[in-house]
């Protein structure tokens, strides 16, 4: 039986996998200020994933709706074709591996709207554990969008 723990745990391996190819990016950078930058949004990603598991923890202290599998399985396969465009970019400067990180976290909110969609089609509500905690993440994700926003500029 699957439930919201196991699209965060989908969610922490994203997070995981773009740590890698930030990982890749800072390994082929020599301009010390954009390893920094680099370093930051690793530290942010583990951020998201200590977000993540503190979630995972809580709902481990309760009861838990489940997921039906064959909604589960449209979603699992949505995540791992995501995984898969994950590619390492061609960055030259902080401007562009900030553009790039921010297109990033705009494709994985764009990712779990999608999620929470499939579910509120499949369940035909809004009230459900998974719903609210989606709803909770797509905000957490809209505020780091912004922050990334605003030092774009």
């Amino acid at each position: 039986m699957y439930d919201i723990r196991d699209i965060l745990n989908k969610a922490i391996a994203i997070n995981l996998k773009r740590k890698e190819v930030y990982i890749k990016v800072l390994e082929n950078t020599p301009d010390p200020r954009l390893r920094i930058m680099i370093q930051i949004m690793i530290s942010r990603l583990d951020q998201d994933v200590n977000y993540y598991e503190n979630i995972i923890n809580e709902l481990n202290q309760g009861e838990i709706e489940p997921i039906d599998f064959g909604i589960y399985d449209t979603i699992a396969s949505l995540i791992n074709q995501f995984v898969r465009t994950l590619t390492v970019p061609k960055c030259k400067n902080k401007k562009e591996f900030l553009n790039f990180v921010i297109q990033g976290e705009s494709a994985v909110l764009a990712l779990a709207v999608d999620i929470q969609g499939r579910l509120t089609q499949a369940e035909g509500r809004t009230d459900s554990q998974a719903y609210i905690i989606l709803s909770k993440a797509i905000l957490h994700k809209r505020f780091k969008i912004q922050e990334l926003e605003y030092y774009k500029e």
